[in-house]
């Protein structure tokens, strides 16, 4: 896969989508959809997309949108850790449970993966 950084025009529109992510602007639907599309094979806008579903309440969308990011990434921990909090969301914490506690046997050490199980628990 070629580094972002080979088209600084894409690596500026993954910046302005991260940005869009966190102000929870919906119109950033649009650009992350586009960015999958330039970058299929690519997890980070697929993860943005999530965490923007996330945070707009559409858990079903970000739940599909993070499902594709771990079929494309699957060691990520943000990716991880947002995939459990959303499924917790919909009420599904036994399968978060069983999720976070498969992921923890893959990365006993992640100390951010513990943290989410522990919060899951609590």
């Amino acid at each position: 896969m070629p580094s972002p950084f080979e088209n600084p025009d894409l690596e500026q529109q993954f910046s302005e989508a991260e940005k869009r992510v966190i102000a929870g602007d919906p119109e950033a639907i649009e650009l992350l959809s586009h960015l999958c599309h330039r970058r299929p094979d690519d997890a980070r806008p697929r993860f943005l997309l999530g965490a923007l579903f996330e945070g707009l309440g559409r858990f079903e969308e970000s739940l599909s949108a993070l499902n594709v990011a771990l079929q494309r990434d699957g060691g990520q921990v943000q990716v991880i850790a947002a995939k459990a909090r959303v499924l917790d969301r919909l009420g599904q914490t036994a399968e978060a449970e069983r999720f976070l506690s498969d992921a923890l046997r893959d990365q006993p050490r992640s100390s951010s993966l513990w943290a989410n199980f522990g919060v899951l628990l609590e």
